[in-house]
């Protein structure tokens, strides 16, 4: 006769186990504070994005945060703190330290970039 009873193998499921690709530096939780993403004039991708997290010693300041302008699959500008380099800016393949003071100063400084560069790529 038939049973309604379901067996457990004694071996993990394969399922369960944590996946052995993708993110090795997992961003503690947090909370969206900034988000935007736009496609500008000549075609550029510019994002921003940012969150409240826990403050760590990579994120000090309570923030994760990650601001790009992209164009023609290149990335030209960009700001972000992610674990292994804390608070540094990206400008056409170099990168310079950083110093956080605030979500609204890092956006004055990152449009300040933004419009710097688009003088210069498209003058």
């Amino acid at each position: 006769m038939p049973t309604n009873t379901i067996e457990r193998s004694s071996r993990e499921d394969p399922l369960d186990a944590p996946p052995s690709y993708g993110i090795k530096y997992p961003m503690p939780k947090g909370r969206l504070v900034l988000h935007t993403k736009y496609v500008d004039e000549v075609g550029g991708i510019i994002e921003m994005k940012a969150y409240q997290v826990p403050r760590t010693a990579s994120a000090p300041h309570g923030y994760k945060y990650s601001l790009v302008y992209i164009l023609n699959g290149e990335r030209l500008v960009g700001y972000d703190n992610h674990e292994q380099q804390g608070d540094h800016r990206h400008r056409r393949g170099e990168i310079f330290p950083y110093t956080f003071t605030s979500i609204d100063r890092l956006v004055d400084d990152f449009l300040h970039d933004l419009v710097l560069i688009k003088r210069e790529t498209h003058t």
